[in-house]
C-alpha cells in the first residue's frame, strides 16, 4: 500500500497543468466551525430541500465555511468545510460535505489536489471525517502530510454521505467524486475542471476509493483523474459479512446490514430483524468502527463480538436471500 501510495503521490507531484478557471458558484458563507458542536449538533449540515438541491448540478458547492486548522497547523495556510449536492445510489439528488485543505506550499497557479478518503467505517455523521479532521482525531491523519508538504491540496469527504450509509457503494462512488467536483468549484481553492486528480483510501477509504474509480469514467467524466491508490478493499460485502459471522468482528456485520437498511430501504429491520436486532439495529445506529480511537462509540463491543447473525436476524439464511443476493450485487464491486 506504501509503494502504491508514493507512486501515485508522485504521479500527481510530476503532473504540469494549465491555470484555475476563473468561472464559480454563488455559494453562501456561514461562521467559522466550531471543533466543540459535532455534526449531529450543527445546523450547517441541515440539508436545503430536495426542490432546491435539483435544482443545481452534482458538486456544486451549497455553502461552505472556515475551519480551526490545528491538526495541519504546521503546513496548512487554512482550511474549509463545504457542503455540495450529489447523487445517491438511486439517481436522487441529496447533499453531502467535505474538508479542503490548502497547504502554505500551495503554488499560486496550477495547483493539484489529491481525494484522500479517509478510513471511517461508521453509522454516526459525529465519526465523519470532516468532525474528526477538525478535531485532530482522526485515525490516519498523518498520511496526507507528504502531498501537503509538496503544495498539493487535499480533500476528505464524508463520503457516506449525511445519512452514513456505510458500504453503499454508488452512493459512496458519487460522493467522492462530486466532493472533487466541489473542492474545484470552490471559489477559495484555486483549482479547475483541468486540474490533475489522484485518489487514495484504506479499508473503508479503499472501498471508497475503488468505487469513486470504477464509476469515475461514466459519472465524472470530465475530472482529470491521475491515479488512485487503495488498499484492504471489501470488494463483495455479502461475502465478507459470511466470513465474519460469528468471530471477533461480527459486529462489522451488523453494522453494515444498518447500514446498507439506510440505502436500501427494503432492508426493513421490522421485516427481518428479531426483537434482539432491533434493540441492535438502534445501538449499533450511534456508533462507528474503532470509534474509541477518535472518541465516539465503537462497534467492537464485547455484546456483539462472536456473535451469531441468527440472533439479531429472524432468518439464519438472511444473506442468502433472493433480495438480499441481489442487493449484494449492486454493491459487490
Amino acid at each position: 500500500m506504501k509503494v502504491i501510495a508514493a507512486a501515485c503521490l508522485n504521479l500527481l507531484i510530476g503532473v504540469s497543468v494549465g491555470a484555475a478557471s476563473s468561472a464559480v458558484t454563488a455559494q453562501t458563507m456561514f461562521p467559522t466551525a466550531k471543533a466543540s458542536v459535532v455534526p449531529t449538533a450543527d445546523a450547517f449540515y441541515a440539508p436545503p430541500s430536495a426542490a432546491s438541491l435539483e435544482a443545481v448540478a452534482p458538486g456544486t458547492v451549497l455553502r461552505y465555511r472556515a475551519t480551526p486548522n490545528t491538526t495541519y497547523a504546521s503546513t496548512v495556510n487554512s482550511a474549509y468545510q463545504l457542503m455540495f449536492r450529489t447523487t445517491d445510489g438511486h439517481g436522487a439528488a441529496v447533499a453531502a460535505v467535505t474538508t479542503l485543505l490548502i497547504p502554505t506550499a500551495a503554488p499560486a497557479t496550477g495547483r493539484k489536489l489529491l481525494s484522500y478518503q479517509a478510513f471511517y467505517d461508521s453509522l454516526s455523521l459525529d465519526c465523519s471525517p470532516s468532525a474528526l479532521v477538525m478535531t485532530g482525531k482522526l485515525f490516519e491523519k498523518g498520511n496526507v502530510n507528504t502531498a501537503l508538504k509538496a503544495g498539493v491540496l487535499v480533500v476528505f469527504t464524508d463520503y457516506e454521505g449525511l445519512q452514513s450509509q456505510w458500504i453503499a457503494g454508488m452512493n459512496t462512488a458519487h460522493t467522492v467524486l462530486d466532493g472533487i467536483r466541489a473542492a474545484q468549484r470552490f471559489s477559495k481553492s484555486g483549482l479547475s475542471e483541468t486540474s490533475p486528480v489522484a485518489m487514495m483510501g484504506y479499508s473503508g477509504g479503499g472501498h471508497a476509493t475503488a468505487w469513486a474509480n470504477e464509476v469515475a469514467n461514466e459519472y465524472a467524466p470530465e475530472l482529470n483523474i491521475v491515479g488512485a491508490a487503495l488498499g484492504g478493499v471489501p470488494v463483495n460485502p455479502i461475502n465478507v459479512a459470511k466470513k465474519v459471522d460469528g468471530t471477533l468482528f461480527s459486529p462489522v456485520y451488523f453494522g453494515a446490514v444498518v447500514g446498507l437498511s439506510r440505502a436500501f430501504p427494503e432492508i426493513d429491520p421490522d421485516k427481518y430483524a428479531s426483537a434482539a436486532g432491533k434493540a441492535m439495529i438502534t445501538d449499533m445506529g450511534k456508533r462507528c468502527l474503532l470509534g474509541t480511537l477518535s472518541g465516539q462509540p465503537d462497534m467492537l463491543i464485547p455484546k456483539y463480538m462472536f456473535q451469531k447473525g441468527s440472533k439479531f436476524l429472524q432468518d439464519p439464511n438472511f444473506l442468502d436471500l433472493p433480495e438480499i443476493q441481489a442487493i449484494g450485487a449492486q454493491i459487490t464491486l
